[in-house]
């Protein structure tokens, strides 16, 4: 009998740990490190407090643009990396491949390059 209780133990421990594994908060520890965890919590706290006076859509939509506008910063990147959006390059720098509104213009009313 002691086998079988040792079984069923190892077998529940084992549904935990899958339950754990499928959880909200497994994710987040696998997704994100440390400090965006830590970003994220006081990302909720400062929503929360917005929210409980009453401005909690304008902090949503400010911290929504503040992200767009850190995500697009040519900062972070190294200096000969372009960005998909040419006017975040410098000296406005198209990439190669890109369509262009002439070339368009061209294309649809089939005029010659």
């Amino acid at each position: 009998m002691p086998k079988r209780s040792g079984g069923r133990r190892k077998l529940a421990k084992q549904a935990k740990e899958e339950e754990y594994r499928e959880s909200a908060s497994h994710l987040l520890a696998t997704w994100l490190g440390p400090r965006q965890q830590r970003i994220l919590l006081v990302y909720a706290v400062l929503q929360i407090v917005f929210v409980w006076l009453d401005f909690g859509i304008p902090f949503f939509i400010l911290s929504l643009l503040s992200l767009i506008v850190w995500n697009t910063t040519t900062q972070g990147r190294e200096p000969q990396t372009k960005s998909a959006y040419s006017v975040f390059n410098s000296n406005v720098e198209r990439l190669d491949g890109s369509l262009t509104a002439e070339q368009f213009e061209k294309e649809i009313l089939r005029k010659p390059f």
